[in-house]
């Protein structure tokens, strides 16, 4: 991270924390949890005015606060009312905000915006993004209680993952040119084959995605490194 990035996230990070942190995030110590780089927490909290330009006549409520580190994870939640889920990516860069949806404090710390509107006051959403937070576009406060389990990955670690997924899919190439016959998982899923049931190819090892239960067959080694960052289970 470039100088003036870093200084660019501490600056939102102080925004953020002087802004609405005292008057919303009612969260129990008890109910946060981070090992092994997986962040489980629970609450019920209540909105605040949002501060991002643009937004002043909106309510929001930051459930996982921005974070050098990209949380990858599920989203359960019930709210007093339909509610909008917003994941926000960065800070961003100079010059990286143009040509998509942004959200700012203060016209200079900037973060690329993916919003969803379900139109709903309760369900689960799969997010990736530097923070998490739930948005009305109403003046009046609501409440939201909910639940989230999610890795944290340092930009470190997401390069490590990008090798150990090229990684991975070199082994499953090789495997593929010794073995055509035997379908992949997924093709042998879409066929109706239950995720327990799925036969992997000769040297692979058949394992289970934490975040949804899909059958992954990988080598051995790379099956021990998920199961024990809590991505994928035996």
């Amino acid at each position: 991270m470039t100088n003036k990035t870093s200084t660019i996230f501490t600056i939102s990070i102080l925004i953020f924390s002087l802004a609405m942190y005292p008057s919303f995030l009612n969260v129990d110590a008890a109910s946060m949890a981070t090992m092994e780089g997986v962040k489980v927490q629970s609450g019920t909290i209540q909105s605040v005015q949002d501060p991002g330009i643009g937004h002043e006549t909106h309510q929001l409520a930051i459930i996982l606060p921005p974070s050098d580190k990209v949380y990858s994870g599920a989203l359960t939640y019930s709210a007093s009312e339909p509610i909008q889920l917003v994941a926000l990516h960065g800070p961003l860069a100079e010059g990286e905000d143009t040509g998509q949806p942004i959200w700012t404090p203060d016209g200079e710390t900037k973060f690329a915006l993916t919003f969803v509107d379900p139109e709903t006051a309760m369900g689960t959403w799969m997010f990736s993004g530097n923070a998490l937070a739930v948005h009305t576009m109403k003046t009046d406060q609501f409440t939201v209680s909910y639940s989230v389990n999610a890795a944290e990955m340092s930009p470190a670690m997401m390069e490590q993952d990008m090798m150990e997924e090229d990684t991975m899919k070199e082994d499953t190439m090789k495997e593929d040119t010794m073995m055509e016959e035997v379908m992949s998982p997924l093709q042998q899923m879409k066929s109706g084959v239950k995720a327990s049931d799925v036969i992997c190819k000769a040297g692979l090892e058949l394992i289970f995605k934490a975040i949804d239960g899909s059958a992954v067959c990988v080598t051995s080694s790379t099956a021990s490194t998920l199961i024990q960052r809590g991505w994928a289970t035996q």
